[in-house]
């Protein structure tokens, strides 16, 4: 009887290392994708010294094929996703919301180039974890994209509150690109600018500066309306479907 039960407790231990801890770990994942996105990041560094200082109205006059297809958030894979022009440079670049303008529009593509980069941002724990669906989605996703598009911001005047009922700042220009990554070539490109109103609604809490909670409202305001402003440009001169969330 304790023979069986040893043996027991053995098959159990087996069965359990094959069925849950013996798959592939994140870290396993990430060595894997590693090499691909090692040759992406050249890819990507290359069209960067592409793009340029600022972008000439090109509009695509042909539809692409296929046609280019984006959705913020968006689980299902599609052929498009956006990048900042620094990330193109640098994956792993911080750009401050305070006095820098990110649109923060990419989907799989920049979460999974900084996963296979030299500063991971997983933690200890995570990467020893057993390989999750999440991560083996976003590191396929980001190798299936056909098109690019990057988002280049040529001015930006920070927000700064002047007093509770003024601001200054909060103007904006933005190029964007959309890039064929099949021959690293530019297909459509244009510029998209907005301004604030003289006066933005915004409420406080008793405890919170009232400067403070407009210049947060203002650069919010200044972060949505580029948003929607460069989908709208892409949507009107780059021949695809492109939606926020």
């Amino acid at each position: 009887m304790k023979t069986n039960i040893k043996y027991l407790a053995a098959l159990l231990v087996f069965l359990s290392a094959g069925c849950g801890g013996g798959g592939e770990t994140n870290q396993d994942v990430v060595n894997r994708f590693k090499p691909q996105y090692t040759a992406l990041r050249t890819r990507l560094q290359q069209v960067a010294q592409k793009v340029p200082q600022q972008a000439s109205e090109q509009q695509v006059t042909q539809a692409l094929a296929p046609r280019p297809a984006y959705t913020e958030d968006a689980k299902e894979a599609l052929n498009t996703d956006v990048l900042m022009y620094e990330h193109l440079l640098d994956p792993d670049a911080k750009l401050d919301t305070g006095t820098q303008l990110d649109l923060t529009l990419t989907n799989h593509l920049l979460r999974a180039l900084q996963w296979t980069g030299a500063s991971n941002p997983m933690s200890a724990s995570a990467l020893k974890s057993q390989a999750t669906d999440s991560v083996i989605g976003d590191l396929e996703q980001g190798l299936q994209i056909r098109y690019l598009v990057v988002a280049r911001v040529v001015a930006y005047k920070p927000v700064v509150a002047v007093d509770k009922d003024t601001f200054s700042g909060g103007q904006a220009a933005i190029d964007g690109y959309l890039i064929d990554l099949s021959n690293q070539t530019i297909v459509c490109s244009f510029g998209v600018s907005v301004a604030p109103p003289k006066h933005i609604d915004y409420k406080y809490a008793k405890d919170e500066n009232p400067a403070e909670a407009l210049a947060k409202t203002a650069r919010s305001w200044a972060w949505s309306s580029a948003r929607e402003e460069f989908i709208a440009a892409l949507n009107d001169r780059c021949g695809g479907d492109f939606a926020l969330r």
